[in-house]
């Protein structure tokens, strides 16, 4: 029935229009021609709107929701008062401030969900409110009689537009006050946030303070009972419980996921290693690609975490330990090479920090604990970086693993002494996160070996029935590679920046540093502003040099292209890019490009100036690029300068000669001068070889000799075929010229030496002679007695 009065509803309109409909005049009023078609409609709609309240049964879900979040806002309210706060540990306080975190977003989720149930209670309840007050101000001025057929028709709308509008009027006021409830539990959170961050600040500013006895005195082992202790329970571990009570979609549908891929994987795995180790992929690779297990549980365990990274931080500190075993079976030989069964010890300082964690509300437990850990990870540490300083052949891994090593053993150490003289919160805090950040690290590794076995699969892949060619990606898999160990980096480097409680002092430091101006006269600029150029511009750099690797080096080549259309293409494409980043630079550092029209100004002057050649060379280098009389690889001879052109730029040509120097070839100068392409349309080379032979010699038979040796010498061509050629007669000797091709023209020099040796011993086989230049003197005058000195 809904549907069909909704059918009604849409077709009704378009009825009146094509009637000629008359739309109400100013008042609001009907025209009675319209009449019949609007008492349809709105009888349609009155039908749809009483249907849409009856949705009231969807607010107890909701209310149910409001209820539970507001028992929790509660209950936090009462545990995180400053009074409270004073007396918990920093670990506790880190975990209320995710609690308040986690219930922010499940109010800010439901009150979502209300809003987007009110929103078409809020517009049938506005909609039903018009049509009332246009059918009241038409009857009015139309003075209908109720007790007319048409009245009557009118009034009975009338009442079931009143009627709708008070039965939307219920679930409208529940979805408010719902609406009104969430607003206030989001105020009750923004403020205990506010308590337990302005507790957080105090204690990251107290950090260098004493706050325990220390260990050689004896109240040191007789503290106080902590707030906690008070309070009964752990406060992790009351979070952990609470998260895992509420219903979490996307964690049961990575679960899900995850499950379902497990076979396609297990299967993929193995069908690569099988393929892989046919092609002769690397021992690396195939470490992980016979590992299927372990690589999906990892891969279930990080996607886990990161499914739910606004958890409680033991859960995560959980998982990553049991990431522990598929991470020691992935690690890169690299990694294996260097930490070998230390990486057991790192599984295990993990696990004495999380019960440290755990015991965090027992003052005396945690601060014994937490001296045990930090002194035996300075130990750990240190015995591992003396170790390896006396090893030879270190590699810059080997240097760079090392120096962080040393810095994590002097932060513990430094945690240890801070933990015996009484700053138990310093040395906890440093302690914990530098073993947390060796572990992490430890994972980051395993991880971006995974990542690197999976990423290099499409460049050797076979398909399975039918023989295909290696994809060429190699450009497209470096750049990905880097981005990913980039982007793996810069997550150890955060995570670790939070485990010490340096992200947030940091992060604030940058925002004032970076409202700061500078600047010269009229122009100002903010720091971020200036940093923020740089960055786009680096980046720029970075983007526009990889995109024009990957399109030379991958892209291009596998199309049917013109010759060095991929090179133009390529190097086109690089400096728009670089054009288009300086732009976006530009504008998101606050400049604002309307004015660079008086940049653009200024260039115009110092073209008409002085700036003409660089202009002209610029120029050139786009002619260059379209008309394409080069590219790189080419062999060219310009002004005596024999050698390979490098690169083609917008301004300079750089061409390598076959002496090792770069000579930087203005593009003007390319086109003004005469320049000799040798590969221009091919690489083979003609080679030409003068060989004279002594007076007495059958021309005949020496030409067939060398005819058949030019042929026989590896590397000639046949097609063209070698040509041999009686030059003339010299001073002392026949002449001939042996003329050979070569396909290609790097081995011109060595072909011609081969051929010289050839035709040598041919000659030497044949009695052939070489002679040696002759010459006849006559002597004129002899003087008296010249015969005897003789």
């Amino acid at each position: 029935m809904r549907w069909c009065l909704a059918i009604i509803l849409a077709l009704v309109p378009l009825c009146v229009v094509a009637q000629g409909d008359a739309p109400a005049d100013a008042e609001g009023s009907i025209t009675l021609e319209a009449l019949p078609s609007r008492l349809l409609a709105d009888g349609a709609f009155v039908e749809i709107a009483a249907a849409e309240a009856g949705t009231t049964r969807s607010w107890s879900r909701a209310g149910a929701m409001i209820d539970a979040l507001t028992s929790d806002v509660e209950s936090l309210t009462v545990r995180t008062s400053p009074s409270v706060l004073e007396g918990l540990p920093l670990s506790a306080l880190v975990s209320f401030d995710r609690q308040w975190r986690f219930v922010g977003h499940r109010i800010a989720a439901v009150d979502g969900e209300i809003q987007d149930q009110l929103a078409p209670l809020a517009k049938d309840a506005q909609a039903l409110r018009e049509k009332r007050q246009a059918w009241e101000t038409t009857v009015q001025s139309a003075g209908l009689a109720p007790a007319s057929g048409l009245g009557a028709r009118v009034s009975a709308l009338q009442r079931a537009l009143q009627d709708a509008e008070r039965a939307l009027a219920t679930p409208l006021a529940e979805g408010l006050d719902l609406a009104e409830r969430a607003a206030r539990l989001a105020g009750a959170v923004e403020r205990g946030q506010g308590h337990v961050a302005r507790e957080l600040r105090r204690r990251d500013r107290g950090l260098a303070a004493l706050d325990s006895p220390p260990l050689w005195r004896a109240e040191a082992w007789r503290p106080p009972p902590t707030a906690a202790e008070r309070q009964g329970g752990n406060v992790e571990l009351d979070f952990l419980a609470r998260y895992e009570s509420v219903p979490h979609p996307m964690r049961n549908a990575a679960l899900a996921l995850l499950m379902l891929a497990l076979p396609f994987l297990v299967w993929g795995l193995r069908r690569a290693r099988r393929v892989l180790a046919v092609s002769g992929v690397s021992s690396a690779h195939l470490d992980v690609l016979s590992r299927p297990w372990s690589t999906w549980l990892l891969m279930a365990l990080v996607g886990l975490m990161l499914a739910q990274i606004d958890g409680p931080v033991l859960r995560t500190k959980l998982l990553m330990l049991l990431a522990l075993f598929p991470a020691m079976r992935l690690q890169p030989a690299d990694v294996r090479r260097l930490f070998g069964r230390w990486f057991y010890l790192a599984g295990g300082l993990f696990l004495v920090a999380i019960l440290a964690e755990l015991l965090a509300e027992s003052a005396l437990w945690h601060r014994l604990l937490v001296l045990a850990l930090a002194s035996a990870a300075s130990m750990v540490l240190g015995t591992w970086w003396v170790r390896q300083r006396g090893r030879d052949g270190r590699t810059r891994l080997d240097r760079t693993v090392a120096g962080v090593v040393l810095v994590f053993a002097a932060l513990s150490a430094v945690a240890a002494i801070a933990n015996v003289v009484g700053n138990v919160t310093l040395g906890s805090l440093v302690a914990l996160g530098v073993v947390e950040s060796i572990y992490v690290g430890l994972l980051a590794f395993a991880a971006a070996h995974v990542l690197t076995a999976f990423a290099a699969l499409p460049t050797l892949w076979r398909s399975r029935f039918v023989d295909q060619p290696p994809l060429h990606v190699g450009q497209l898999l470096a750049a990905v590679l880097a981005l990913l160990k980039l982007g793996l980096l810069a997550g150890w480097g955060l995570w670790t920046l939070d485990a010490l409680r340096l992200l947030d002092p940091m992060h604030d430091l940058a925002l004032r540093l970076g409202a700061v101006e500078v600047g010269i006269g009229e122009a100002q600029a903010t720091l971020a502003g200036i940093t923020i150029l740089v960055a786009v511009v680096v980046a720029s750099f970075w983007l526009s040099s990889t995109l024009r690797r990957i399109l030379a080096g991958d892209v291009l080549p596998a199309l049917r292209l013109p010759r060095g259309v991929g090179n133009s293409i390529a190097t086109l494409t690089h400096y728009a890019v670089l054009l288009v980043g300086f732009a976006f630079a530009l504008s998101a550092a606050g400049f604002e490009l309307s004015k660079l029209a008086i940049v653009l100004g200024a260039l115009g002057v110092g073209i008409g100036l002085g700036l003409q050649d660089v202009v002209r060379n610029f120029v050139s280098g786009l002619i260059l690029m379209v008309e394409r009389p080069l590219q790189p690889g080419d062999v060219v001879d310009l002004g005596g300068d024999v050698g390979k052109v490098r690169e083609i730029g917008m301004r300079a040509t750089t061409i390598s000669t076959y002496d090792g120097a770069e000579v930087v070839v203005p593009n003007g100068l390319l086109l003004a001068e005469k320049m000799t392409n040798w590969t221009l349309t091919s690489d083979r080379r003609r080679i030409e070889l003068t060989v004279g032979v002594a007076y007495g010699s059958d021309p005949r038979v020496v030409l067939a000799l060398l005819q058949k040796t030019t042929e026989q010498v590896p590397g000639v061509q046949t097609d063209p075929a070698p040509l041999v050629l009686f030059s003339g007669f010299g001073e002392s000797s026949l002449d001939f010229i042996i003329r050979a091709w070569t396909a290609r023209i790097d081995d011109a020099a060595l072909l011609r030496s081969e051929l010289g040796l050839a035709i040598h011993d041919a000659l030497a086989q044949a009695d052939i002679e070489i002679p040696f230049p002759q010459r006849d003197l006559r002597l004129r005058d002899w003087p008296p007695g010249g015969a005897a000195s003789v």
